[in-house]
């Protein structure tokens, strides 16, 4: 599978079929995924997001997957909507076109935005101020995650954790995540009784 080429051209990483199950357990963990969700996919099949964070943890989970041809601006909530989707993952630029876009249906998306669980942005850094605009246009919660998809080590913010400040980031695993400000990140050791995230402000 082929990284985004965030940082140069895109890679060929290979994956064993074990790491691709851990990082898409660890995708149902951490969003709190069970039979009752079902996902929009509009993201392409060849990189790892779409496959670890999307397809594979809402089908091992028990759910559903809705998988569009492409993306489209409008279309997205009417997708949503039609297909009773609960969540979907995106990326900053996707964030910024549904900002952008005049919704004709903008006046019929309260029961969607009721429904929706949350959107989570990752492939590229969301601008704080972007984020904070998302959630205050929408009323829906967006998840900042990160990752690398040459070896899918991932940081998400977990769902019932997520209603913090949008310039904060934490890692799921613990119920009270500690943040980490500083000018120079730090690695700590992640357990099950303590997690830490390293930000650099």
């Amino acid at each position: 599978m082929y990284s985004s080429g965030s940082t140069g051209r895109p890679k060929g990483a290979l994956h064993s079929n074990r790491a691709l199950l851990a990082a898409a357990w660890n995708s149902v963990s951490a969003h709190e995924l069970t039979s009752a969700d079902r996902s929009l996919l509009v993201l392409p099949l060849y990189h790892i997001n779409a496959e670890c964070v999307t397809l594979m943890p809402t089908l091992i989970s028990g759910g559903s997957v809705v998988i569009p041809q492409r993306f489209s601006v409008s279309r997205f909530w009417d997708w949503l909507d039609e297909y009773r989707c609960t969540w979907s993952a995106v990326v900053p630029t996707i964030i910024s076109q549904l900002l952008d876009w005049k919704d004709p249906n903008a006046d019929n998306r309260a029961e969607l935005f009721h429904r929706l669980r949350f959107l989570r942005s990752s492939s590229a850094p969301l601008a704080p101020s972007l984020h904070r605009e998302f959630m205050e246009k929408f009323k829906i919660l967006l998840i900042q995650a990160m990752g690398s998809s040459e070896v899918e080590t991932s940081s998400r913010i977990p769902c019932r954790l997520a209603r913090i400040k949008s310039d904060r980031l934490a890692c799921p695993g613990a119920s009270k995540p500690r943040f980490l400000i500083g000018t120079e990140p730090k690695l700590h050791r992640v357990t099950r009784e303590k997690s830490f995230c390293a930000v650099r402000r």
